[in-house]
């Protein structure tokens, strides 16, 4: 094989032997070259070139889901427990793991946990939260185990109960993930607190001074769940939305605004109007009623014939 500027080459030789039958050979050997030459679409390399045709990896050959679980198993951490049973002072021992079959190498996290006395309940309690850092861990002996291979991933949870509900039971609901195979970083990482240095550590090495911190690692669940005297002014709908709304009204309140304007503008117009047309009849306005015995004549100022006029309109 040889890799040419545009073309990859195969040179072959077919080798012909003719075998002897009873003795007797009746062709002759050869040996015939067979070049093959394929087109280099395109080249792949650190240059950061695309290739115009699509790779065997990023085609999709099939598709199936994970087999996601959360188990809790006894003290020797051999057999999982169905309904377990526990004591204030003991830990429950809990394994997440994922089943991933024929699919390429994937390492399981816990991205959060909350506990509730009831799955229906309002009241909760925050495990593990900020993509793996186990935050109940620092009032109590809470805490990840080191990793036993990167499908499984065990932690300790120090028993409690909830005051004031009504059973003590304890309902876990945990998101986990599976990612590639890869070193843990902020976002993927097992992170416990260790009271003895009132620091977080990972058995993976893994980034966990985010966890330390007021700003949390970046997890819009934390920030939800911040107190309200932290969140400041929450809207229930987006800003453009609130934009959208203001310029509406702006436009409903600029078109009734030009309604009236026009109305009034054609009721002065109306009266004006009759106005002009009650001075264009001189009899009508030229003199006005007088008393008996009276001969002096009504006044002609531009004020008194309007005022006629607008006065008694019907009249005239």
């Amino acid at each position: 094989m040889e890799f040419l500027p545009d073309t990859i080459h195969y040179r072959n030789f077919l080798h012909y032997r003719p075998s002897a039958v009873r003795g007797v050979i009746r062709a002759s050997a050869f040996s015939l070259p067979i070049d093959c030459f394929y087109p280099r679409t395109s080249n792949v390399s650190s240059l950061g070139l695309q290739p115009t045709w699509v790779p065997f990896s990023s085609t999709l050959m099939h598709r199936r889901h994970l087999d996601f679980a959360l188990d809790v198993y006894d003290s020797t951490w051999l057999s999982p427990l169905s309904d377990p049973t526990y004591y204030l002072g003991d830990l429950i021992n809990i394994q997440a793991s994922v089943r991933t079959g024929s699919h390429v190498p994937l390492r399981i996290y816990v991205d959060e946990c909350v506990a509730r006395p009831s799955a229906a309940s309002s009241m909760k309690y925050e495990v593990i939260t900020d993509h793996g850092c186990l935050v109940d861990g620092q009032h109590s002996r809470s805490r990840f185990l080191a990793p036993r291979g990167d499908q499984f991933l065990r932690f300790q949870l120090d028993t409690f109960i909830f005051t004031g509900a009504s059973n003590s039971q304890i309902y876990l609901l945990c998101h986990l993930k599976a990612v590639a195979a890869s070193p843990a970083d902020q976002h993927n990482k097992a992170c416990s607190y260790d009271p003895a240095t009132t620091a977080w550590h990972s058995h993976e090495g893994g980034n966990c001074s985010c966890c330390a911190s007021p700003a949390g690692c970046g997890s819009r669940r934390r920030r939800r769940h911040l107190p309200q005297d932290r969140e400041g002014l929450q809207l229930p709908f987006s800003v453009t939305t609130l934009a959208i709304a203001v310029l509406c009204s702006l436009f409903v309140f600029l078109g009734i605004l030009g309604c009236y304007c026009s109305t009034k503008r054609y009721h002065r117009g109306y009266q004006m109007g009759a106005v002009d047309a009650a001075l264009g009849e001189s009899g009508a306005v030229a003199m006005a009623p007088t008393a008996t015995g009276d001969s002096n004549v009504a006044s002609k100022k531009p004020g008194a014939v309007v005022a006629a006029a607008c006065g008694e309109s019907g009249s005239v």
